[in-house]
C-alpha cells in the first residue's frame, strides 16, 4: 500500500517541474511549445509504417529537447509506457494480416513485425512530446494561450475542470486509503473484496467534492474567458524557431 500511495502522492510530478524548472525549454513561450509539440506529433503520426529510421530521427530530436529541459528522461518514458498496451495490441493483429517481407539496410523483416515495432515508436513519441510540455509549461499558461487562440470558452472549461478533479480524485483517494490502513493495520493493500465499496464510495465522495467545488467557483463569479487573460506575446523569434524546427523535422522526413 505505500508504494502505491508515493505513486499517488507524485501525480503532480510534472506540474511541480513546470512550476519550479528553470531551463531555457521552461522560459519558451507557451504558445510557441504548444505549435511546436503538434508539429512534432503530426510528423510522427504521418511517417509511414516501414520508415523505422523517420522516426528513430525524431526520437533523437525529442531526446535533445528533453536534455536541453533538464527533466529526466526516464521519468517521461515510463510515464509514455501507459499506451503501450493499446499499441501492443494494434500492432500485435498486423502479424497475422500484414506477411510480406521487406528489406531495412539489407536486413529482411517481415511487414507485421516492422509496423508493430513503428507503432509502439510512434506512440512513445507522441506521449514524449505531450509530457514535455505538461513538465515544462504550467497548466495555467496552457488554458491562457487557448483563451486567447480564441478556443471556444466551453472546450477550455472542460479541460480546465477535468484537469482539477483529477488532482481532487487523487486527494480523496489518499484520505481513503489512510482511513483503511488506520483500519486494517496488517494489510499491506487494499482486499480484492473491499475493492468494489472502495471505488464506489471514492467515486462518490469525489463527486460530491468536486460539485462543491465548482459551486464555490461560480459564487465567486468564475468565468474561464475572464480568469485567464495572463497570455504571453507572441515575438518575432518564435517565428524562427518555427521555421527552424520545421525545416529540421522535414529533413528528417526527406533524407529518412
Amino acid at each position: 500500500m505505500s508504494s502505491f500511495k508515493t505513486s499517488l502522492s507524485k501525480f503532480g510530478y510534472l506540474e511541480q517541474l513546470a512550476a519550479n524548472g528553470t531551463s531555457s525549454i521552461h522560459r519558451l513561450n507557451p504558445l510557441l511549445k504548444i505549435i511546436l509539440s503538434l508539429i512534432y506529433i503530426i510528423f510522427v503520426v504521418t511517417a509511414n509504417y516501414f520508415d523505422v529510421l523517420e522516426l528513430l530521427g525524431y526520437l533523437g530530436l525529442i531526446i535533445i529537447m528533453i536534455l536541453l529541459s533538464k527533466v529526466s528522461f526516464y521519468s517521461l518514458l515510463k510515464r509514455s509506457l501507459i499506451g503501450l498496451p493499446i499499441s501492443l495490441c494494434i500492432g500485435i493483429s498486423n502479424l497475422f494480416f500484414a506477411n510480406s517481407v521487406v528489406d531495412i539496410g539489407g536486413v529482411l523483416i517481415s511487414s507485421g513485425v516492422l509496423s508493430l515495432i513503428t507503432i509502439v515508436l510512434k506512440n512513445i513519441l507522441c506521449l514524449l512530446a505531450v509530457f514535455l510540455l505538461m513538465a515544462t509549461t504550467r497548466f495555467e499558461s496552457i488554458a491562457c494561450e487557448l483563451v486567447h487562440l480564441k478556443v471556444p470558452s466551453i472546450f477550455v472549461l472542460q479541460l480546465v475542470m477535468i484537469y482539477r478533479y483529477i488532482f481532487l480524485l487523487v486527494e480523496e483517494a489518499l484520505i481513503m486509503m489512510q482511513a483503511y490502513q488506520l483500519k486494517n493495520p496488517n494489510i499491506n493493500k487494499i482486499a480484492f473484496k473491499d475493492m468494489g465499496s472502495f471505488l464506489g464510495t471514492l467515486l462518490v465522495r469525489s463527486f460530491k467534492r468536486s460539485s462543491e467545488v465548482y459551486n464555490a467557483m461560480k459564487c465567486r463569479g468564475f468565468d474561464v474567458r475572464s480568469s485567464y487573460l495572463n497570455y504571453e506575446t507572441f515575438k518575432i523569434e518564435n517565428y524562427f524557431l518555427i521555421m527552424m524546427v520545421l525545416g529540421i523535422m522535414i529533413l528528417i522526413k526527406v533524407v529518412f
